[in-house]
This record gives C-alpha cells, structure tokens and sequence, in this order.
C-alpha cells in the first residue's frame, strides 16, 4: 500500500517468495549427471569432475524485455539482503526467503542474456518469432498492442487495432489497455493511485493517534478501506497485464 514502508514491501517479498520459489524449486530433483573441466587450485590443471545437472527447469514468463530487466533489477536488490538468521544485530533484516529469491532471479535474469536460453522469456518476443507487424521493433515491445496487432477484433484491421490499444483512452483518461510494466501511465499514477496512497497515509497516521480502543477501532476500519482501495486500483490495471500474457502463450 506504501511502497516507501520498508516493513510493507518486506511483506510483499515475502509473499513473492512463497509464491515463486515452490514453481522453481518443483525441478530440483529432476537431475542427470555430467562432466564439466575446472581448474584445480592447488596444481593449476583442468581436471574433470562430476556434476548434476537439471533435466528440466521451470520457466518465467513475463510480457517484455523491459520486464526481464526488471527481475535482473528486482533480484539485485533482493539477493544480499541479511536475515536474522544470518546475523541477529542486523538493522531491519529481510524475510528468511526473500535473499533466495533474489539469488533466483538473479540467475534468470543473467541467463536471459544468453542466445537460446528459455528459463526467463518475454511474451512479446515469442511472438515475434512466429508473427511479423508492420510496427516497429519498439512498437512490438507493447504487448497490447502487439496482440492487437496480430489477433485484431472482428471489423478491425492489425494497425487501427494497435492504435487503439496504444493510445485510447476512456472518459476518466485513462487508458483503455494499460502498459504491461513496468513502467506505469502517469495519468494512473497521478490522477488514481497518489490520492489513494496519500488516504491511505492519512488513515495511518489518524490511527496512530487514537487515543481509545473505540476510536482506533474506527480508524483501523478506515485504514483497511484504503489498502482495499489502493489493492483494487492496482489490479485494474494488472490483470490486463495477466490476462494478456496467457492469450499470448496460447497463440
């Protein structure tokens, strides 16, 4: 709800991490060995040893490049955090799952740089493998629009249908098909989502000052009806972004 709260965005990792880590860790028995050459530190000499070697892998799926760049970012920030675990004295330490996570990411997020990887894959790119437009390459990175252009609705041709879900806007001024992240529309941020944060900031300092059971009772009422707020804004602009994702996949 306040993106600026170290503790709440702890919470959200946390609630990632549970969410992730089961799907990546589900082909971790699935091994083979192999044999691979390393440097043996105390003679120098390549030597052979022998290794496991996954079989299979679970993949990410997000809808953009952009989106793979965020989980390389996302899995630096994430990765080195120190957990109670690691050291008690430490100041606001992380969630035990959430360095894992971050080790994860980081690992897909660098493998996507590899030619012929598949472990971390963006929508758009797929199907720029099996569609052409007549937009550009920067223009295709626009899942909505790139969908559009492909499986356009009945009396639409590719490009008007692109165009619209580009750039059409509902009364409120607000897009008709959100970005797929994650960078946002600042007509969302500004118009939508800063009033909503700043309620939602109002409701807690209101409730950190009640002064009775009865009167915090009230504000605590207050403060859940604008996370309620903030939750359903953000999941009218997401699930398109969902949404879209699998329509792709099941091109």
């Amino acid at each position: 709800a306040q993106p600026r709260d170290r503790d709440l965005r702890f919470a959200f990792l946390a609630e990632l991490a549970e969410a992730v880590l089961p799907h990546i860790e589900s082909a971790a028995d699935a091994v083979e060995p192999a044999e691979r050459s390393e440097v043996d530190p105390e003679t120098g000499r390549r030597t052979k040893v022998e290794v496991e070697l996954c079989a299979d892998a679970a993949q990410l799926v997000v809808p953009s490049r952009a989106g793979i760049d965020f989980v390389r970012l996302l899995g630096r920030s994430m990765r080195f955090r120190r957990t109670a675990e690691d050291d008690p004295d430490t100041p606001y330490p992380a969630p035990a799952r959430v360095p894992l996570l971050g080790r994860w990411l980081t690992h897909y997020g660098e493998r996507a740089r590899v030619p012929g990887s598949s472990l971390l894959l963006a929508t758009t790119d797929l199907l720029n493998r099996h569609w052409a437009t007549g937009q550009s390459s920067l223009e295709d990175q626009h899942l909505g629009a790139l969908l559009a252009w492909i499986d356009p609705p009945p009396g639409e041709s590719g490009a008007e249908a692109a165009f619209r879900a580009e750039l059409a806007r509902d009364g409120a001024g607000q897009l008709l098909c959100p970005p797929a992240g994650p960078a946002t529309d600042p007509a969302f941020d500004n118009r939508l989502l800063a009033p909503a944060i700043e309620a939602y900031d109002r409701a807690r300092v209101a409730l950190a000052a009640a002064e009775d059971g009865l009167t915090a009772d009230a504000r605590l009422g207050e403060l859940s009806r604008a996370e309620r707020e903030i939750r359903s804004l953000l999941a009218a602009v997401m699930r398109p972004t969902w949404d879209a994702v699998w329509r792709g996949l099941d091109l």
